[in-house]
């Protein structure tokens, strides 16, 4: 059945990261109210919220703690109601889609002609992740990407957003010879996801920079990287651009200032106390980003 209107109060919060942040709800009036719906931010001292609208989502597709796994379809004839959340309630052209990253599924660390990647080389040792967990084998996508595109389109979704493995291309990062392995992976992919009707999003770097880069140049903080990275984003737009048409040159950039070149919790693990080192890092992403995009505009836009 439809899940009803909950008090706020008997529902966990959810905090957002970073001090400072507003956290915003949004409301539901109570059944016979006419009055439209009430929106209230956290940060508003000694206010409780009204009654919070909790959405079942009884036709999304997702095996979690709200959900079955019905199939992501829409409801003919039937528009949401209060407690219900149909496709008919998003706009016409709206991407249902599912995300994932290279390092964090594919396995095959030491397969298919693949080099080292920082978060190869950085979970080596063992006390860096709690449980000592790595990605040589996660949960071998590289193998069993048939069966995982089955699922997304058995769910019912349109999209997949995947990042291509840096080091799967080009071994040492440095764009002097391609791995042919790698490239018919992801050819293999696109076009099993395309056979499925699913529309690939590709993403040229999700954090796993090869560690050759890391290890000859210091990375991120290095403004060579930028050639680098333009000659990897050029050799992917050049294999797979006749059928991927949408692209994303990195993932989360402040994650790899932050996290990788400050804290030190993300590959490669650096941790020096040098204020300029995550700014440095920032700097060069962007510009990396900016490199990418023009190789993309000059010589594949019209593809």
């Amino acid at each position: 059945g439809r899940e009803r209107l909950q008090s706020a109060a008997a529902l966990p919060r959810t905090r957002l990261a970073g001090p400072g942040r507003t956290l915003a709800y949004i409301y539901a009036t109570r059944p016979g109210s006419t009055g439209p719906p009430q929106s209230r931010s956290r940060h508003l001292p000694n206010l409780r919220p009204p009654t919070r609208l909790t959405v079942a989502p009884r036709r999304i597709g997702i095996k979690s703690r709200f959900s079955t796994t019905r199939p992501l379809l829409p409801s003919p004839g039937m528009g949401s109601t209060a407690g219900e959340v149909t496709r008919a309630d998003f706009p016409e052209g709206f991407v249902f889609g599912v995300a994932t990253s290279a390092y964090q599924i594919e396995g095959a660390r030491n397969e298919g002609g693949k080099g080292d990647s920082i978060w190869d080389v950085f979970t080596d040792n063992k006390e860096r992740v709690l449980d000592g967990s790595s990605g040589e084998v996660a949960v071998d996508h590289y193998h069993r990407y048939k069966e995982d595109i089955e699922l997304m389109a058995k769910l019912g979704f349109g999209a997949y957003r995947f990042s291509i493995s840096w080091s799967r291309i080009f071994p040492d990062g440095l764009g002097t010879e391609i791995n042919e392995q790698g490239v018919a992976f992801y050819n293999n992919l696109i076009d099993f996801m395309i056979e499925k009707g699913i529309q690939p999003y590709a993403t040229l770097y999700h954090w796993d920079l090869p560690h050759n880069l890391q290890k000859t140049m210091g990375g991120w903080l290095s403004d060579k990287i930028v050639e680098y990275f333009a000659l990897y984003a050029e050799a992917c737009f050049a294999n797979f651009g006749d059928r991927v048409k949408h692209w994303i040159t990195i993932n989360e950039p402040i994650q790899t200032c932050i996290n990788a070149y400050a804290v030190g919790i993300f590959a490669p693990g650096l941790c020096k106390g040098v204020a300029a080192e995550p700014f440095l890092a920032g700097h060069h992403q962007i510009l990396a980003h900016a490199a990418a995009v023009d190789v993309y505009r000059r010589k594949f836009k019209a593809c």
